[in-house]
């Protein structure tokens, strides 16, 4: 019987690990979106260009807070092991524009859409992901994500014409 309860109070202490890791993320929907200026990827980049941000963001003072928000997220982004990871930018609804990374994997399927043939064809993605929160309007791919083609106007900023432009 202490057998029993023993293996019961092991199974609701792993399937209440494992709801709240679920608790951490939320689903964040918009459309695909252009920016003339990214911040906070590293994609593609040699290890000297990290290099020398990293002497930079070190020499930037704590008492700013625009500067301590970008420390922050590099911070965040070198503990999640994300420095590296692709990311593609979304719109909502409420003209928030979020930053979402990516694995290589996912990021295969938005690298080659132009945003040329969407504004010609009227068409703009919508997204919905699954995402953790790092910081400010930035979010880390953490579970599903579905794309949807719809009638609409895909905003770009800038004439960037696809999203992998490093």
């Amino acid at each position: 019987m202490n057998r029993f309860l023993f293996i019961l109070a092991v199974l609701q202490f792993v399937i209440m690990g494992c709801s709240s890791s679920k608790d951490n993320s939320q689903v964040i929907e918009g459309d695909l979106y252009y920016s003339a200026f990214r911040i906070g990827s590293f994609y593609n980049l040699p290890d000297s260009v990290v290099n020398a941000f990293q002497n930079s963001i070190d020499t930037l003072t704590a008492n700013d807070p625009s500067t301590q928000k970008i420390k922050d997220l590099f911070q965040l982004l070198k503990l999640e092991k994300r420095l590296y990871a692709p990311n593609i930018d979304l719109h909502t609804n409420d003209s928030t524009i979020y930053t979402l990374y990516l694995d290589s994997l996912n990021y295969k399927s938005f690298k080659n859409i132009k945003s040329d043939s969407l504004i010609r064809n009227h068409l703009v993605l919508k997204i919905k992901a699954e995402a953790k929160h790092l910081t400010d309007r930035f979010y880390l791919l953490i579970g599903n994500i579905s794309t949807t083609y719809e009638k609409g106007a895909t905003l770009n900023e800038g004439g960037k014409f696809d999203v992998d432009y490093h």
